[in-house]
């Protein structure tokens, strides 16, 4: 990571968002200024879209900022949030790019994930960065509100079922723990998109809440108008792919006119079914290269000849291993800086040397031994969330003599 990437920080909060059109998300209750993400689905499709303004301490900036992404042919993603540093905007705009492709770039050559797998691999990449960002502001003195580092992604498309959905997750809920900045990492949110009209609201929603469940409030808006029209007869099912995109435009600008702070051209993405992605934005110039280092590996099996191995992606030094869906057999595996989404682990040595650890409880540990080093504080949260989460066969203290076979 730069200098310079080390003088950034991100402002992205929780936001609420609409299920079917009515109901609100209890956990979301944080707004974020500066950005308006949209994602609707029926029947007939799925339009995401996003605003193209950044802004700084209320100005906004001459360049606008990529939030909408095509992760493959049949999904989406998008970013809500204010970037508020003292470097330059776009810099920091354009690693949350360069993270956002070349994860998408990594996953063209691996085996399809599912949205929920997209989900949690941006989450767990953006954790790592913005981890790294924070303890960096800390380490130089610089004060930290940790509430500031926060992002909300929206994943849509067509899921390996074949079935539409929506899904969302949040980075964030920081605490420190043994000294870091370490996040709360919540569990996907996933909406299938069915019949009836599913929405989901990131950034600053109020506005566009308020009008989905008052669409009145503005009679004399055709879009709001046929919304209500098609709310009251079906649950919104008959409302077109043209008509989902007029109303995510009318939802964005109406959230301009009350905070012009969102706002600049729209980044529409559109699927009328599984092969049929049409994105509408301008051009942006191609990212530098990610500030994180990382390798995903997707269905991937590692060991499972007797023999003590080790996963390929740690023996490259400062890469970050992103895991979804592999199995360890009989191999060892370092946790430190490394993620974990739906893995097995089967006679496997998992190492934990005080570090930052992603295993959460999508993975699964059958007869494995964890391997504590010898720097790793006996009482710490980490190592107690370890040893309580999973059935290990057998703790084991690391030293140089230490026989784990």
């Amino acid at each position: 990571m730069t200098n310079r990437l080390s003088l950034l920080v991100f402002s992205l909060l929780l936001v609420p968002s609409l299920a079917s059109g009515q109901e609100l998300e209890s956990n979301d209750n944080l707004v974020v200024h500066g950005t308006i993400n949209v994602a609707l689905g029926n029947k007939n499709g799925i339009v995401v879209l996003t605003d193209s303004m950044l802004t700084s301490n209320g100005i906004q900036q001459a360049e606008p900022g990529q939030k909408l992404f095509k992760l493959d042919e049949r999904t989406v993603c998008s970013i809500a949030g204010l970037v508020s540093a003292t470097a330059a905007i776009p810099d920091l705009n354009l690693s949350a790019s360069a993270i956002i492709r070349e994860y998408a770039s990594q996953s063209g050559l691996q085996q399809p994930q599912s949205i929920v797998e997209r989900l949690r691999a941006l989450a767990g990449l953006f954790d790592i960065h913005l981890s790294a960002v924070s303890n960096m502001q800390d380490a130089s003195g610089k004060p930290i509100l940790i509430d500031d580092y926060r992002i909300q992604i929206i994943v849509a498309g067509y899921d390996l079922d074949g079935k539409a959905k929506i899904g969302k997750i949040s980075v964030g809920n920081w605490r420190i723990v043994e000294g870091s900045f370490i996040s709360e990492r919540e569990d996907p949110s996933i909406d299938v998109v069915d019949q009836k009209l599913v929405t989901k609201l990131n950034g600053m929603p109020d506005v566009a809440q308020e009008l989905l469940l008052h669409p009145e409030l503005h009679p004399d808006d055709q879009a709001l108008n046929r919304y209500a029209a098609s709310l009251r007869q079906d649950g919104g099912a008959s409302l077109s792919v043209e008509q989902l995109v007029e109303l995510a435009k009318r939802l964005a600008l109406y959230t301009h006119n009350a905070h012009p702070e969102v706002g600049g051209s729209n980044q529409i993405a559109i699927f009328r079914d599984s092969t049929s992605l049409k994105i509408e934005q301008q051009a942006f110039a191609n990212s530098p290269k990610s500030p994180i280092k990382f390798a995903l590996s997707v269905g991937d099996k590692i060991g499972g000849d007797g023999r003590t191995l080790r996963a390929p992606l740690e023996m490259l030094p400062g890469v970050h291993g992103v895991f979804i869906r592999c199995e360890w057999t009989n191999a060892m595996q370092e946790l430190d800086g490394n993620y974990f989404v739906r893995n097995v682990f089967v006679g496997a040595m998992l190492v934990y040397r005080g570090g930052n650890v992603n295993l959460g409880n999508s993975n699964r540990v059958v007869g494995s031994a964890l391997i504590v080093g010898p720097l790793v504080n006996p009482k710490g949260a980490t190592l107690q969330r370890l040893l309580k989460s999973f059935p290990w066969s057998r703790i084991q203290w690391y030293t140089p003599t230490a026989s784990f076979y």
